[in-house]
């Protein structure tokens, strides 16, 4: 029986059979640490220059579920006060009798966008809930959503909070020229165009098993994507991620907006591959 194949990209691309002429090369990126919690995947991410990075994107396999998406830098030393509050919320138990509080929540870890990061515990009865909602908030308090995570999940997410953070630090962009829209304001980033080409799963692997590549790459003023910009965060093969490129590296787009003015944008990009 024939398969078909379904390739889920955030951007829309469309069908093209890669040429292995126009493979690209790209940077991989061994400082990003993934948490897979079924219904979402959190990447948080270590860098010297540009602060501690999280990206969160829910999974594209739930039917009847709107994908969300988050990606965002946050200052070192903020996060680090964050994660203080946070602490300190996850191990709450006991509700004081003579309290009319319903709900906890941590001051917003605040991105230079504007995007913020949110921990919340809502009272139940005489105690307080076990999951602790982490809530992505976009710029303006645009579009917020939030993974319902168990005590467990959530401590794990702080304790990987605090080793980035910890490995990061907090200076000048790498590209000062880049700007790196938040995916929750699609209002401001760059739309691929109609007609783009796509990625074809490559030849020679299981196409029961499937994969996926994390990976981000700067758009240009003239809608063009930028060939020695590409950033793998995590792939599943290299076979998969120059299957992504050679499509992406085609593409046309309508440039980021910024102020009213074209500008250079970075896009945050998950391309899965998989077949039904």
């Amino acid at each position: 029986m024939r398969l078909r194949l379904v390739l889920v990209v955030g951007l829309l691309l469309a069908m093209l059979r890669p040429d292995p002429a126009l493979a690209q090369t790209w940077i991989t990126d061994s400082n990003t640490v993934r948490l897979a919690w079924g219904t979402a995947n959190v990447l948080v991410r270590a860098d010297t220059l540009t602060g501690v990075q999280i990206w969160a994107e829910t999974s594209r396999r739930l039917q009847n579920t709107p994908h969300r998406s988050f990606v965002a830098r946050f200052d070192p030393d903020s996060a680090a006060l964050w994660l203080n509050a946070a602490h300190v919320l996850v191990e709450t138990k006991g509700v004081p009798h003579d309290t009319a509080a319903t709900r906890l929540q941590t001051p917003a870890l605040r991105a230079p966008d504007g995007s913020q990061l949110v921990l919340v515990r809502q009272r139940k009865g005489k105690k307080w809930e076990a999951n602790s909602p982490l809530v992505f908030i976009g710029p303006e308090g645009l579009s917020p959503w939030f993974i319902e995570a168990p005590k467990e999940d959530a401590e794990r997410f702080l304790t990987l909070l605090m080793q980035q953070a910890g490995a990061s630090r907090w200076g000048q962009q790498q590209d000062p020229a880049s700007f790196e829209p938040n995916p929750i304001d699609p209002s401001v980033c760059p739309v691929p165009l109609p007609g783009n080409p796509s990625v074809e799963f490559p030849q020679g692997h299981n196409a029961g098993a499937g994969g996926e590549v994390w990976l981000a790459f700067g758009i240009r003023t003239d809608g063009t994507p930028d060939p020695t910009s590409y950033r793998v965060y995590l792939n599943d093969h290299d076979d998969y991620t120059r299957a992504a490129i050679n499509a992406i590296d085609k593409g046309r787009y309508r440039p980021a907006q910024r102020d009213g003015f074209l500008v250079e944008a970075r896009v945050f990009q998950r391309v899965l591959f998989t077949t039904r």
